[in-house]
């Protein structure tokens, strides 16, 4: 597996430290006890960990806003440089992690925060053994070595006791439901369940299914859930990327401003004119071929306000249209929606594209770790289109053994970064006949399957394609059980962007290929 080394840069490491113990009251508990103000380089850096080590050790708590409130009141003990320097910060910190719903990949920092201090820990143990040795007070450095380990090997070990220390068993189950990042609405989201932080996570289907199209609609939910997301793109360049981002954020016509057809769920009691509920929108039957002109208007009342149990099929569902006209993608209009977006949950995606093949995975983590030092921006999700056409890590005989590795090595990122990855795969050339993909219908190498938490796949029918539909399914999943044949039939418009606008569950029947149960 391959190895990533990362260069220090202490600047921007001591500035997230500080940003860690302010903004979290778990990394304040967890940091505080294992900093010094002699680990830091910064005099800034040691000052504003003081302050915030006072506050924590009086309130028990991080102190979040009150930063402001604490530089303040010590402003008239800082030179003028400091106090430029510290409200440049706290302006930083401010936009960045101080807005309501500003998520911190915690496990992360923590994880780079506890490597750094070591290595200080470590380095002025041996500058304090030199001096001593130099003055040749040989015993009394060896005295300090030994004490200097045992501090070390305890404050900063990894070693945990999971039955034996209380306090394990509560930050464990704890964090088991903190690593949970977003969950995807509608069925699509009730199939698929929530995903988590570490986790690999694949999207499987043949050519021209729309797995980019999804791959863009999982960093557009996790958007909305203030989630730094990073998307790398090797399919596509980003300038041709983000015009479908804002065509699904805006729902813009494919043309000029006008009308736009959308697939739609009806009731199958509604279509033929059975329904007495008092609530039915209609009372016709529906006609054979649609005309955005007819007055049947599609009904699904009992399936939005009748509770159903997780997992409950709808058994009425049925599949019509609607038009409704759209405004077209014009510069003046896209700019307004992408305000309005920023406005609502901030500016956190960052898109990077490559060639196919021109990169590996070692390459493409240099970069990110240049946009963390460059702008403090670390993700929480990061998605690549696609695995598939990364570059190997390394030339080995067989290329599904290069496949392999780079698969594995995603799941290493999600692990090592605590963040989400996503990405895609190409299915066999078999895949394109078939109704509900299998695990037969991997490419290359069936152990992707192996690597990954979740891997799903997109299945469509000619008729499916008719309908403005697609079948996501999974296929493996990592922690929960799972039925390849209980899939989210999912309503689509690659035409505005929309990968996802309504899901519902289904049966998938194996005895007549293209055929939904209870439909």
């Amino acid at each position: 597996m391959v190895k990533f080394r990362r260069k220090t840069i202490d600047k921007h490491i001591e500035e997230k430290i500080l940003i860690g113990i302010i903004v979290s009251d778990q990394l304040a508990g967890r940091l505080i006890p294992l900093c010094h103000e002699n680990l830091f380089q910064a005099e800034f850096t040691r000052k504003v960990f003081s302050w915030v080590n006072d506050y924590f050790t009086t309130y028990k708590e991080a102190p979040k806003t009150h930063i402001t409130d604490i530089f303040k009141k010590e402003a008239k003990n800082l030179d003028n440089i400091e106090a430029e320097l510290m409200e440049n910060f706290l302006n930083d910190l401010s936009e960045q992690y101080l807005q309501e719903g500003a998520k911190l990949n915690e496990e992360f920092l923590f994880d780079r925060s506890k490597e750094y201090l070591k290595q200080q820990h470590i380095k002025n143990v041996a500058r304090e053994m030199s001096e001593l040795v130099e003055m040749d007070e040989t015993d009394e450095a060896e005295q300090k070595l030994l004490t200097y380990n045992q501090k070390l090997s305890v404050s900063l070990s990894d070693w945990v006791d999971p039955i034996g220390d209380s306090k394990y068993i509560i930050s464990a189950l704890r964090k088991s439901q903190e690593d949970v990042l977003f969950t995807q609405g509608k069925a699509l989201g009730e199939l698929v369940g929530p995903l988590k932080r570490k986790w690999l996570v694949g999207i499987m289907g043949p050519g021209k299914r729309g797995k980019t199209f999804y791959l863009i609609h999982i960093a557009d939910n996790a958007l909305t859930y203030n989630l730094k997301v990073v998307f790398v793109s090797l399919e596509m360049h980003h300038t041709h990327l983000a015009p479908r981002l804002y065509r699904m954020i805006g729902a813009f016509s494919p043309d000029e401003t006008g009308p736009v057809t959308y697939p739609c769920f009806d009731c199958i009691q509604n279509r033929d004119d059975i329904c007495l509920m008092p609530e039915r929108k209609n009372n016709m039957e529906r006609p054979k071929i649609y005309d955005p002109k007819q007055s049947y208007k599609p009904c699904d009342w009992c399936r939005t306000n009748i509770k159903r149990n997780p997992g409950q099929i709808w058994k009425d569902l049925s599949l019509w249209k609607f038009t409704t006209t759209r405004p077209e993608m014009s510069i003046r209009k896209t700019t307004y929606e992408m305000k309005k977006f920023k406005a609502m949950f901030g500016s956190n995606l960052r898109l990077i594209s490559y060639p196919q093949f021109s990169v590996n995975l070692k390459q493409i983590m240099g970069d990110i770790d240049s946009l963390e030092f460059s702008q403090g921006f670390i993700p929480d999700i990061i998605i690549i289109d696609y695995a598939d056409i990364i570059l190997p890590e390394r030339t080995l005989k067989q290329k599904r053994d290069q496949i392999s590795e780079t698969w594995m090595t995603l799941k290493q990122i999600a692990e090592n970064r605590s963040c989400l990855v996503v990405t895609a795969s190409q299915s066999n050339r078999a895949s394109f006949k078939a109704a509900t993909l299998e695990e037969e219908h991997t490419a290359e190498d069936i152990l992707k399957i192996a690597h990954v938490d979740i891997m799903q796949t997109i299945n469509q029918t000619p008729r499916d394609k008719n309908d403005g539909a697609a079948r996501i399914a999974v296929l493996s999943h990592r922690w929960k059980e799972t039925n390849k044949y209980l899939q989210a039939l999912t309503l689509q418009n690659f035409a505005t962007g929309q990968f996802h606008i309504d899901s519902e569950l289904i049966r998938f029947s194996l005895k007549k290929e293209g055929k939904k149960d209870d439909t």
